[in-house]
């Protein structure tokens, strides 16, 4: 009797911080057009890995995604052109606390070329998802869709206008091989006021709300702007320039603070925001000590049905992945670094105190300590973790 309450008591301490896990498994078309498949994937305390739901099949492809913690939801756009017109034509939403009930909807319009897309705290509507697309006429399609389960198709579509990028929220991007399509255009002036240049024919400049500090919007060298996260606790900026340098600010929204995160690499990484946490995944130019990503002999060669051949998109993008994720506390201004030795690795969750990551088809998890990153202790091993890009707990 004993050893059996010693072997729960071990097992639950394994458990994750709270709920069960959940993985989203899935990437936009490569360069040659072929598209790939959406599921959500459960990780058992076994250790192993149960399909829960596909959400697009292979043969549709995907072109965005966007997550937020905040409203706990994912919204998927199907690529434009995909077999299946139905879904070509609609917007899938699915909400953490049960992810088999999805929320589908047909767009109102018959679908056009790709444009800018993102979630959307609209005043006026609640958590939405707004688009844009170009169709056979010379305007541009603006429209917005209600991401509240309850709300029928019927009456969740909504006209928008160019302004609404004022109320964009973005969850980032955590690897540098998933790059959803279109995302909202929104910088910062000289003199550090931010704008965003709406999707329309005209595309006019939009001011926000808020301001930079003028002498974290000076950035020298033809800088290029890009905002990364945008929720509830935080904005974050990533700055780089011609000359290959990269600055990335964030504002602490709870005291309107702005911030300059501290990086150990050149290049600006790719970004994803998990309420105080903002994690990265470092990348640099390739040299002759590096001139590989770290570990590229373990990457699977061979398009599969979650995503692409990562042999060929690394190549196209010309960097090296150095296989170091950072974990920045906004609240503390503590920097945490992980190091899997694998440039095919990225951060998937900050939740209850414990961040996920993946490292090709593995799955970690650890505490987030006053002195750094835990012990890892590997979750799960899985093919369809390869091509993991998101998590959440149910």
């Amino acid at each position: 009797m004993r050893r059996l309450l010693v072997s729960l008591v071990l097992l639950l301490a394994a458990s994750p911080a709270r709920g069960q896990l959940h993985f989203v498994a899935g990437s936009p078309p490569d360069s040659n057009g072929y598209t790939f498949a959406a599921a959500i994937f459960r990780v058992e305390v076994d250790g192993s890995v149960k399909r829960v739901v596909t959400l697009v099949p292979q043969r549709d492809g995907i072109d965005w995604i966007g997550v937020s913690y905040d409203w706990r939801k994912l919204v998927i756009f199907p690529k434009i052109g995909a077999f299946n017109s139905l879904l070509t034509n609609s917007v899938t939403v699915v909400d953490f606390s049960n992810p088999t009930a999805v929320k589908q909807c047909i767009r109102p319009h018959s679908p056009g070329l790709p444009g800018e897309v993102w979630l959307d705290d609209s005043p006026a509507h609640g958590p939405s998802v707004v688009w844009n697309e170009i169709n056979n006429t010379s305007a541009d399609i603006f429209d917005g869709m209600v991401l509240d389960m309850k709300e029928p198709c019927s009456k969740s579509m909504w006209d928008v206008t160019p302004q609404e990028i004022q109320n964009a929220t973005v969850g980032g991007t955590g690897s540098y091989l998933w790059t959803p399509q279109g995302q909202p255009e929104i910088g910062i002036d000289k003199d550090g006021t931010i704008f965003g240049i709406g999707p329309a024919p005209s595309h006019p400049v939009v001011p926000m709300s808020r301001k930079a500090p003028a002498e974290l919007a000076a950035f020298p060298k033809f800088v290029r702007e890009h905002l990364d996260v945008s929720d509830s606790r935080v904005t974050v900026f990533s700055q780089g320039n011609d000359a290959g340098a990269c600055r990335v600010i964030a504002l602490r929204k709870r005291d309107e603070s702005w911030h300059v995160i501290p990086l150990t690499v050149t290049m600006c990484p790719s970004i994803r925001g998990f309420g105080r946490y903002i994690a990265m995944t470092e990348s640099e130019l390739p040299t002759a000590a590096h001139p590989r990503s770290a570990g590229i002999e373990e990457w699977k060669k061979g398009n599969r049905e979650f995503g692409p051949d990562l042999n060929t998109v690394a190549q196209e993008g010309r960097i090296i992945l150095t296989g170091k994720l950072d974990i920045y506390d906004i609240e503390t201004g503590k920097l945490s670094k992980i190091t899997t030795n694998q440039g095919d690795s990225e951060v998937l969750l900050v939740d209850g105190g414990f961040a996920y990551w993946r490292v090709a088809n593995r799955l970690y998890s650890a505490p987030i300590t006053d002195a750094g990153i835990g012990t890892p202790r590997l979750l799960a091993t899985d093919e369809s973790i390869r091509d993991a890009h998101y998590a959440f707990m149910k």
